[in-house]
Parts: C-alpha cells; sequence; structure tokens
C-alpha cells in the first residue's frame, strides 16, 4: 500500500519488498532496467487469475457424520468436569435409537444433551470416558461402533477399532425439570451476547451466586427484549438481544 505526502510517496514494507521482488526478476539478463518496467512486471502478473482451491463441503447440520459427532461430543464436554471422584461424572452417556444417536453429559448442576439423526448402526445405551474418546476423533473421517465385548465398547475410527471401557447408563444421573415455558431463540444472536457478557462472570467459587448471569425479559422503548448481565463485582456487562416469540 502506498501513501501520497505532498510530493513524497510512502510505500510500506511488504509492498516494497514485492516489487523489488519483481525488479530482480526483470533485470534478469539485462543490465538496464528501469523501476518503471519492474512496475511493469508486476502489474502484468497481478492481472493473471489466480487458482482458488475449493472448500470442501460442509457435513449437512445435525446428521451423523464424523465431524459432527466429534463436534457434538465437544459441545457435551463443556460440562464434564476433568477430575471427578465419581467416576460417571468422567462419562458421556451415548444412547442409540431409531436412527437416532443421542449424547448428554452433567455435573450435577449442569446437563448438555444433544442428538444426531442419520444414524444406522447397532442399538445401544452406555456411558465412556469423555476423555478418551474424544482424542481418537481428531481427522476421523468415519466412525462406527461395535458390541462384540460386553464390557467395552468397540469405537471404529477410519477403519481402526479402539475398545474403551463402559459404565451403566442406568448410573448416569438424569436431570428433570418441569419446563415453565418454551421458547425457540437465534443461535447466532444468543451466542454473540452471552459471549460479551461472559468476561464478566465471577469465578471465585466463594461468590458462587456470581459465577453466572441474570436473563430477564426488557422493555426499552417500547421494543421487548431478552437481557443478560454479569458482573464480578468491579466489572458489569449488559448484552440485550431480541426477545422471542
Amino acid at each position: 500500500m502506498a501513501y501520497d505526502i505532498g510530493q513524497v510517496t510512502i510505500i510500506e514494507y511488504p509492498t516494497l519488498a514485492t516489487i523489488l521482488a519483481y525488479y530482480d526478476k526483470a533485470c534478469a539478463g539485462s543490465n538496464q532496467v528501469t523501476f518503471e518496467d519492474a512496475a511493469h512486471v508486476m502489474a502484468q502478473h497481478l492481472r493473471r487469475p489466480k487458482a482458488v482451491k475449493a472448500k470442501p463441503a460442509a457435513d449437512p447440520p445435525g446428521r451423523f457424520t464424523a465431524a459432527n459427532f466429534a463436534a457434538a461430543l465437544k459441545l457435551v464436554g463443556a460440562v464434564i468436569e476433568k477430575r471427578n471422584t465419581i467416576p460417571i461424572l468422567s462419562n458421556v452417556r451415548l444412547a442409540a435409537s431409531g436412527g437416532r444417536l443421542s449424547l448428554s453429559g452433567t455435573d450435577c448442576d449442569a446437563e448438555v444433551t444433544t442428538g444426531l439423526s442419520g444414524y444406522s448402526g447397532p442399538e445401544f445405551d452406555v456411558t465412556v470416558r469423555a476423555d478418551d474418546l474424544a482424542p481418537l476423533l481428531k481427522g476421523a473421517t468415519s466412525v462406527e461402533f461395535d458390541l462384540s465385548e460386553e464390557s467395552r465398547l468397540g469405537v471404529v475410527i477410519n477403519g481402526t477399532t479402539a475398545r474403551l471401557p463402559i459404565l451403566p447408563s442406568a448410573d448416569f444421573p438424569v436431570m428433570t425439570f418441569e419446563a415453565v415455558a418454551t421458547a425457540l431463540i437465534d443461535g447466532e444472536a444468543l451466542r454473540d451476547a452471552l459471549g460479551f457478557v461472559q468476561t464478566a462472570i465471577s469465578a471465585e467459587e466463594t461468590r458462587y451466586y456470581l459465577n453466572g448471569l441474570y436473563m430477564h425479559r426488557t422493555v426499552e422503548a417500547g421494543v421487548n427484549g431478552l437481557t443478560f448481565v454479569s458482573t464480578d463485582g468491579s466489572r458489569l456487562l449488559k448484552q440485550t438481544m431480541p426477545a422471542p416469540e
């Protein structure tokens, strides 16, 4: 990039380096080459169409594929504690039934459950350590399950089978609650709102009441909104998004 200051032209280093490289190229085989000749060589090169690599097609969202399975495990694993005195809380629950594979994780305070459709493998309901399963999925292009052993779950990744110890799903704690109301919220708007206020959430366990955020409906200038507020006692952040229907 170049800047004109009066009659002086200042060229930033990346552009200058590029021009000098083309100047050397233009000088090849000639002892007398002007700066304009080098600029002409560079201009001719820049006019050439550059090849654009095609991006691989993304997997259909919500369908059972290796990439979506890895993403779902990462989502569920967000609430699974790394260290647990209760072994079952280190596990993720995998339940396959009716062409759908569900994944669940919990720390007994929060629970995350998600599912993938289009599953065509055997039906089962077991729990395995999330830390054992997640590394196997790096770079995976295919995932299948083998139930030939009662005490282990066979996970076939790209044709290679890993057998992971399991715990019965009957021991997996399931949080039950009665929904007061349900609403459909725009995912991107919710992500942006939470991303803005999360930096002010306190991490001090002694002030557990500041370890979360305050979510409530508001009306500003006659517009209904869903407002998120967080504070750590020193900072306070507030973000409002359009209220769901």
